[in-house]
């Protein structure tokens, strides 16, 4: 299989892009974590108890998100994002959106959403997976998205500090 690069002009910028046959892959750059105060959040605002999920920090690979880890499969699928109160309190930080995250019997399932585009559920949100402060090995990493089904599998490996992003 021959390999392609290239590079694309993006709203984001240039993007390195890959194409190995069927399969493409974005290098969206290191991952960066700006500090953000995160005072005041509330599980609430996801549908679900504090007890529920862990802040773990705004993270980016391309556009920065607050990156949420969520205790369980049950209460990622149980989670309804309020648009307007999440909008409300993301104004003035340096973040475009939410990720929520969990592990289910080795396999990472994410739900994501960008309030202040008024978008509701992302479903196939590489930027989103990127930006997960997951430690991506040699072999790389899968994150299922598409809540209910998740149906969407964002394949993620690091390169040279780079994160590549592709569908499989």
């Amino acid at each position: 299989m021959q390999i392609t690069d290239a590079e694309v002009e993006t709203a984001a910028g240039i993007v390195q892009v890959r194409c190995n046959g069927e399969f493409a892959e974005v290098n969206l750059g290191e991952r960066q974590s700006p500090a953000v105060d995160l005072n005041g959040f509330s599980a609430c605002w996801l549908g679900l108890m504090p007890g529920n999920i862990h802040l773990e920090g705004v993270h980016s690979a391309g556009k920065a998100k607050l990156c949420i880890w969520v205790d369980s499969l049950q209460a990622l699928n149980t989670a309804e994002f309020n648009l307007p109160a999440l909008a409300d309190w993301n104004q003035g930080r340096e973040f475009s959106g939410y990720v929520l995250y969990t592990e289910h019997e080795g396999q990472l399932y994410a739900r994501a959403t960008n309030p202040l585009f008024n978008l509701p559920e992302d479903s196939a949100c590489g930027v989103c997976c990127s930006a997960l402060p997951l430690i991506i090995g040699d072999e790389g990493c899968s994150v299922l998205m598409g809540f209910p089904d998740y149906p969407n599998r964002i394949c993620l490996h690091c390169e040279a500090g780079n994160i590549w992003v592709g569908a499989g």
